[in-house]
């Protein structure tokens, strides 16, 4: 999947399988605490994020992933619906990996949270909507 801003100029491109398992770890761990982070959660569940949200979002998200640094990463969950399914990369995680917070990471290696921290600060300075496909 791709998420980018309208103008062209920020994208992130994710494997589905592994948005997936992000957004299922959060809800998995962070539980009713997500209903703390309201703009977040509805990005999370519709994608729906309009510019002038994009700092309030940013702040969400860093919120979930300071929530995420405390679980260990055999917290993590592929599918919120199927908890029994293996992550898209198996036990194959890189011994520097100490919680949920920096597991999960676009196709070409970033820090997942981080890139999309930097989106929404990018559609709120300049004023583009965010599209993911």
């Amino acid at each position: 999947m791709r998420i980018y801003s309208s103008d062209g100029e920020k994208i992130i491109q994710i494997n589905s399988s592994v948005w997936l398992a992000a957004v299922s770890t959060v809800v998995n761990c962070l539980g009713k605490r997500i209903k703390f982070m309201p703009k977040a959660k509805l990005f999370i569940e519709t994608f729906d994020c309009k510019p002038e949200d994009g700092y309030i979002i940013a702040r969400e998200i860093n919120l979930i992933r300071d929530e995420l640094s405390g679980f260990s990463p055999d917290k993590a969950i592929a599918d919120i619906n199927n908890k029994k399914e293996k992550l898209p990369w198996g036990d194959n995680i890189s011994p520097v990996i100490t919680s949920c917070a920096n597991l999960f990471t676009t196709d070409d290696g970033k820090d997942l949270f981080y890139e999309l921290v930097c989106i929404f600060v990018y559609s709120n300075i300049n004023n583009v909507d965010i599209i993911v496909e």
